[in-house]
């Protein structure tokens, strides 16, 4: 085999008898891909299976662009399984799956757990002070907290998820 200049042990050398890219410890990315699959993209999980560290995989997966492609692949196929089971305990009825699906998908309609605040028409809420709070008094201070909680309840229309449902 030819030098290819001063390496590390996750340095990856080419194996002429086969053909395919392997390390120092003579793991080919087939084997890598094999364990990433078997773990459920577990890289510690994979790196115990081939008896190396969790470094040693995350090293050779951030470096090689096929070993990335099929990381990125089991990922999106355990998101897709878990939306299925999401999907699944929806069409059961399942209330906090049904409720967790909205707060992350169904924002725009209006199913929000926390409020998002801004002034007339979407734009900052003007919070210009005479003074430094730090330089008020604590009379001054409570004047201002008092003035803002009124713009706010005048300029803002706060929605509930019941509510903004309330048909269900």
């Amino acid at each position: 085999m030819e030098s290819r200049g001063k390496q590390n042990p996750v340095t990856l050398l080419i194996s002429s008898k086969v053909g395919k890219v392997v390390n120092k410890k003579g793991l080919t990315e087939e084997q890598i891909i094999q364990a990433l699959e078997a773990k459920a993209g577990f890289i510690s999980e994979a790196a115990k299976a081939l008896n190396v560290t969790y470094e040693a995989i995350r090293k050779r997966v951030a470096k090689n662009k096929r070993l990335q492609q099929a990381f990125d692949q089991i990922k999106e196929r355990k998101l897709d399984f878990a939306e299925s089971k999401l999907m699944k305990q929806i069409e059961e009825g399942n209330l906090g799956a049904i409720c967790f699906f909205l707060k992350c998908q169904g924002k725009r309609r209006g199913w929000v757990e926390r409020q998002e605040m801004s002034g007339p028409e979407g734009r900052p809420i003007d919070l210009r002070f005479k003074k430094s709070p730090k330089d008020m008094t604590d009379d001054e201070l409570e004047s201002v907290v008092r003035s803002i909680l009124e713009k706010i309840s005048a300029e803002v229309k706060p929605v509930s998820l019941i509510q903004n449902r309330a048909e269900i």
